[in-house]
C-alpha cells in the first residue's frame, strides 16, 4: 500500500496569499472588517491555493536554499572545524523557515479534511496556524531572547535526555548545556493527563535543581541561569499513555493510532535558579491517522525508538510521517517541547 501524499508548503510564500475571508455554511452572518478588499474562498480552493504555492513561477520560490559550505563569515581555523562551524550557523539560520514549513504543513492537511470534519472551529485553527508560521519567520519576535543570552551570558540547563527536545532547543538557537532529573515517573499519578505532565515536569524541576545544589553548580555572579523541564503523554481514547513497557505494548499503542486519533499533552516549566521564580503551562495537540501498514509497525517495533517516548508515537519519524493525516497544533509540541510556550516561559521567568 503507498502512502498517502501531501504537499509541502514552502514558507517564503506566506506573503503571496490574497487577503481572504472564508465564510462556513452554518455561519452565514459573518463579514469582513477589514477596510480592505475581502475575497471569499472556499476552503477546496484555498487548499488548492497552499498546494500551488509549491509551483509558484517566481524564480525565488524555485531556487533552493543555498547550502551550509556557501555561508562564509570569514572565520580562519582548521577546516573540519570551519567547516562544521557552517553547518551549525546554517541550521541556525534556517531554523525559522523549517517551523513555518511544519505548521503550514499542519494547516494544508487540516484543510484537507473531509466536508463532514470540518467545522468552524477548524477554520479558526488554520487562521492560528498561519499567524503562528508567519511570526516564526520575523527574527526579532522569535530570537530576541537569543540576542539577549548571547549579550548577557544568561545560562540555560535543559532537565531532559530526551534526543528529541534536545533538537529543537537547538533549533531555537540557544546555548545550554543537559542533565537528566532521574525520577521515578511512575511514582507521581494524576487523573487527567495536564496535572500529569504538569506534576511531572515540576518533580523533573526539583530533581535537577537538588543536583545543582548539591554539586554548587550555581555560582553567584549576578548572572541568571535557566532550567527548562519538560514531559510530555499521550491521551487515547480517554487513557493516558506513557513509555510502553516492553514491544508488545508498542505494537499495541502504535495499531490503535491506524485510521484512528490520538492527543499529546506537553507541559513546559521554567526556573529561574537565581531568583526561584518557576512559570509552567501546557500544550495539546491533535493528530489523526490514516491506515498504518503492518509492516510499518514492524519495522517502528525491530528498530526500538517508540519504546523511549510516550505512547510509542514518534510521528516526525520517516516511517510514521506519510500516514500522518492530519495535525492539529504544531510539531516541535508533539515532539515534547513546544516552541512558542517555552520562549515565552523563559522570557517571563527573568
Amino acid at each position: 500500500m503507498s502512502p498517502p501524499s501531501a504537499a509541502i508548503i514552502p514558507s517564503t510564500a506566506v506573503h503571496l496569499l490574497p487577503k481572504l475571508s472564508y465564510s462556513p455554511p452554518l455561519s452565514p452572518t459573518h463579514h469582513c472588517s477589514s477596510p480592505e478588499p475581502c475575497h471569499p474562498i472556499s476552503r477546496r480552493n484555498f487548499a488548492i491555493l497552499l498546494s500551488s504555492i509549491v509551483t509558484h513561477p517566481l524564480p525565488s520560490l524555485l531556487q533552493p536554499p543555498p547550502p551550509a559550505y556557501a555561508i562564509s563569515f570569514g572565520i580562519s581555523g582548521p577546516k573540519e572545524w570551519l567547516r562544521e562551524q557552517k553547518k551549525k550557523s546554517a541550521k541556525f539560520l534556517l531554523a525559522p523557515v523549517d517551523a513555518s514549513r511544519n505548521i503550514l504543513q499542519s494547516a494544508f492537511l487540516l484543510l484537507m479534511k473531509s466536508e463532514s470534519e470540518f467545522g468552524g472551529n477548524n477554520w479558526e485553527d488554520v487562521q492560528k496556524l498561519l499567524i503562528s508560521a508567519a511570526r516564526d519567520c520575523v527574527p526579532q519576535d522569535r530570537n530576541s531572547f537569543v540576542e539577549f543570552q548571547s549579550n548577557t551570558g544568561v545560562q540555560i540547563i535543559l532537565g531532559s535526555s530526551s534526543i528529541a527536545r534536545k533538537k529543537i532547543l537547538s533549533e531555537m538557537g540557544y546555548q545550554f548545556t543537559t542533565m537528566s532529573a532521574d525520577i521515578d515517573e511512575k511514582a507521581i499519578r494524576k487523573e487527567k493527563p495536564e496535572d500529569l505532565v504538569m506534576a511531572l515536569a515540576e518533580a523533573k524541576a526539583d530533581a535537577v535543581a537538588s543536583k545543582l545544589q548539591n554539586i554548587e553548580n550555581q555560582e553567584n555572579d549576578g548572572k541568571p541561569t535557566l532550567l527548562v523541564a519538560a514531559d510530555t503523554v499521550v491521551v487515547y481514547q480517554g487513557m493516558i499513555r506513557e513509555k510502553p513497557s516492553n514491544k508488545e505494548e508498542a505494537r499495541q499503542f502504535i495499531k490503535g493510532y491506524s485510521s484512528g486519533h490520538a492527543t499529546t499533552v506537553s507541559s513546559v516549566v521554567v526556573t529561574n535558579l537565581k531568583t526561584g521564580f518557576r512559570r509552567g503551562e501546557w500544550d495539546k495537540v491533535e493528530i489523526q491517522f490514516h491506515d498504518i501498514p503492518e509492516h510499518i509497525i514492524d519495522n517502528l517495533i525491530e528498530e526500538g525508538n517508540v519504546l523511549n517516548v510516550a505512547g510509542g508515537l514518534i510521528i516526525e519519524h520517516p516511517l510514521v510521517l506519510p500516514y500522518v493525516k492530519a495535525v492539529v497544533g504544531t510539531m516541535d509540541s508533539v515532539m515534547g517541547l513546544p516552541k512558542a510556550l517555552t520562549e515565552r516561559l523563559i522570557k517571563e521567568v527573568l
